[in-house]
């Protein structure tokens, strides 16, 4: 996900680009990887559509970095 190793640092490239950037973050994430970026966050599960479309509402682009974890 955005706030892990792949997801945080693609996250670091994209802002450095000058894009900008929302990220869908699980409720259940203690990562503080991306503390003090120009960010907006969603907090909500990938896996409930209603959650994950209004997250990527008016974006240009929609990157998945979710992977399972277990």
């Amino acid at each position: 996900g955005a706030d892990r190793m792949l997801g945080s640092n693609l996250v670091r490239l994209l802002i450095d680009r000058g894009h900008k950037v929302s990220v869908l973050i699980h409720p259940s994430s203690r990562s503080g990887s991306l503390e003090g970026l120009r960010i907006t966050r969603h907090l909500g599960d990938i896996l409930k559509p209603s959650i994950s479309n209004s997250a990527v509402a008016g974006n240009d682009a929609v990157i998945n970095a979710v992977s399972n974890q277990y």
